[in-house]
């Protein structure tokens, strides 16, 4: 990873499941044909299970800030390959700095989610923040990284001025409170992403409050 961040031109799309637990999302069909890891079913079921088992958890959630004008301004075909993208530098940064059962997914739109320990999220979290900072710009025509900003417009022809993409990350753990339910993670989830998407440059946010 430190190449690829050194040198973006190393960079491929190349997803190389090689645990146990990414080989039985294969073989179950639970990969996202997009992105290649496991889909929103998956890591649903993965969440509950180990909630169930009582295990402590970190569960990363992960998207991209006002991805839609990307879309609009580059059109979905480049949209998808900043996706696949992002699908595999979040596989490679937890593949590096998280333990072996640790898991990167794909729940749609441009929304991932990363389910990993109370020790690991911390330095996932911030590596995946510095390596994807370092290298979307190469998703950006030169003019637009010049100018810091992309513009579309709305219906009515009004400019809108968009900054690069940046990640909003929220992690939700039962570090202070008990979490018995995958929807109680999603809805933590949602309120730590409104906050989160209130920074200017690339941050995670943790919940730190008690039950």
């Amino acid at each position: 990873l430190k190449d690829k961040v050194e040198s973006p031109d190393v960079f491929d799309l190349n997803i190389s499941l090689d645990s146990e637990i990414y080989e039985y999302a294969k073989k179950t069909g639970k990969l996202n044909p997009l992105t290649g890891l496991p889909d929103a079913l998956f890591v649903q079921k993965e969440i509950e299970r180990r909630l169930d088992d009582k295990n402590k958890i970190a569960v990363c959630y992960v998207d991209m800030k006002d991805f839609k004008y990307y879309n609009k301004r580059y059109d979905y075909e480049k949209g998808d390959e900043v996706l696949k993208f992002l699908a595999t530098l979040i596989y490679d940064v937890v593949k590096e700095n998280g333990e072996k059962d640790d898991i990167a997914g794909y729940i749609g739109g441009d929304n991932f989610v990363i389910v990993t320990t109370h020790e690991r999220y911390s330095k996932i979290c911030s590596e995946l923040i510095k390596s994807f900072d370092l290298l979307i710009e190469q998703h950006y025509e030169k003019e637009d990284r010049e100018k810091g900003y992309i513009v579309t417009h709305t219906r009515r022809g009004e400019e809108i001025r968009s900054p690069l993409s940046t990640l909003s990350i929220s992690v939700v753990w039962n570090v202070k409170r008990t979490l018995s339910h995958f929807a109680q993670v999603e809805d933590i989830a949602k309120e730590l992403k409104q906050y989160a998407q209130k920074f200017p440059k690339s941050e995670f946010v943790v919940d730190r409050r008690e039950n």
